[in-house]
């Protein structure tokens, strides 16, 4: 997601932007802003996205060897092996998309894809243990994750996350655990849930308003070039004759005050005769005063 820090922040606090309305899921009202903040933002999401396919990757290969120690050589570990190889493959074939040019829409479809099988694979290890051994705190931070780490849009966080942890309790809830348990496990997945999407919307939120502030500081600067440019002003020493009063151009050339200026300036003169001049040029024009 773009990061960059506008100018329209107090402290930690970004303010609004009336310019760029940001809708109820995280998003811009315009879709043409939309499109410019995941261009911008591509690059930082595929970083990250790259980042958790490694370390998903490795994560899994670590369960491997658990995988053996509590099914052994039975059918359990057959089907684990291939679930994990699965989502082991999907994430090779998307780090290798990944090295040639992609859009965000492409990213996004791939990560939903990943999480996919990620979701999968960790439901049957976590519906094929004993209830002794079902790892809570593994859902709780696969959910965490997904709300808060995983470059996708909000609503696919929301929706995922909430959908997973939906899962995983409907599966312990098969293992008729006791009552403490059954409701330790889904307060803290709920608590999971909440803080997840919650952190998540802010994220949203905060980060297009950043956006958003850079933009209209990037049209003001714009507006003020653009000014700048109209304006032409005169600087310095300008050497003029005392008496015909015409200017010395740098290439010594003596040009008319007016021409001068209406190059160098945004000036137009319109020419009259002041009253001094007038009674020394024509003073038969002048009405004598009446005595």
């Amino acid at each position: 997601m773009y990061s960059g820090i506008g100018p329209r922040q107090r402290g930690y606090r970004v303010e609004e932007q009336e310019d760029f309305p940001i809708g109820h899921w995280g998003r811009f009202q315009s879709a043409e802003t939309e499109s410019a903040y995941e261009s911008a933002g591509l690059a930082p999401d595929l970083k990250r996205a790259r980042f958790l396919l490694w370390l998903m990757s490795f994560a899994v290969l670590l369960f491997f060897r658990q995988d053996y120690v509590l099914f052994g050589y039975s059918t359990g570990l057959y089907v684990g092996a291939g679930l994990r190889l699965a989502f082991l493959a999907c994430c090779g074939l998307a780090l290798l998309r990944f090295r040639r040019p992609i859009t965000t829409h492409v990213l996004e479809n791939w990560m939903v894809m990943c999480c996919l099988f990620l979701a999968v694979q960790m439901l049957f290890g976590y519906a094929s243990r004993p209830l002794e051994k079902m790892s809570h705190a593994l859902n709780v931070l696969a959910i965490l994750a997904l709300a808060m780490m995983i470059p996708i849009r909000f609503s696919y966080q929301v929706i995922g996350s909430a959908a997973f942890a939906a899962v995983t309790f409907l599966v312990l809830l098969s293992k008729r655990p006791d009552p403490f348990t059954a409701f330790s496990v889904f307060f803290v997945t709920v608590l999971s849930v909440a803080f997840g999407v919650i952190t998540a919307a802010s994220m949203h939120r905060v980060q297009r308003q950043r956006f958003a502030a850079h933009q209209s500081e990037i049209e003001l600067r714009q507006s003020l070039e653009s000014a700048t440019a109209e304006i032409k002003t005169l600087r310095g020493m300008l050497p003029i004759c005392a008496a015909c009063k015409k200017i010395r151009q740098d290439d010594g050339i003596w040009r008319q005050i007016e021409a001068y200026l209406q190059e160098h300036t945004e000036a137009q003169f319109s020419h009259g005769i002041c009253p001094d001049c007038r009674e020394r040029l024509y003073p038969e024009f002048i009405p004598r005063k009446k005595t």
